[in-house]
């Protein structure tokens, strides 16, 4: 006869299905894990198809991504101060907002375009236009007109 423990928990009163998904099997076309040449020679291949890939991606962006503008200059100039800026911003405005009761989705997308804006606007009106902040921001002077 079961005990009244066994038959209020499903769980335990059950063994556990056959076809369980195991860590090691991400993907029902990938074989179960083995130490066997085939399987070894399967991993190689997925490594190199990966770094193949990449490589492909980085010649295209070389080809067709190799063009100057004024937006590329302005970033180029300010990154090293927008690096240095953008973690105190994120931190100054994640402890309001993790305090609000929006959803985890709203918080991260209000955080990371709110921290970028300030970001960039304490970079232009704030850094930009002065040169001793320019120099304690690692930024070249500006050009005399």
């Amino acid at each position: 006869m079961p005990t009244p423990l066994e038959t209020s928990v499903p769980a335990l009163s059950e063994p556990p299905p056959v076809a369980s998904r195991t860590p090691e099997r991400r993907y029902d076309l990938e074989p179960r894990f083995t130490y066997s040449v085939p399987h070894a020679l399967y991993r190689t291949l997925l490594a190199f198809n990966a770094w193949f890939w990449m490589l492909a991606l980085l010649g295209y962006a070389k080809r067709y991504l190799h063009f100057n503008s004024p937006l590329l200059a302005y970033a180029n100039e300010g990154i090293y101060p927008f690096y240095i800026l953008h973690q105190t911003v994120i931190v100054i405005l994640a402890f309001y907002v993790v305090q609000t009761s929006d959803t985890i989705l709203m918080k991260f997308a209000f955080l990371c375009a709110a921290s970028f804006l300030v970001t960039v606007a304490i970079y232009h009106f704030g850094i930009r236009p002065y040169d001793p902040l320019r120099f304690l921001f690692g930024m070249k002077p500006r050009e005399k007109r």
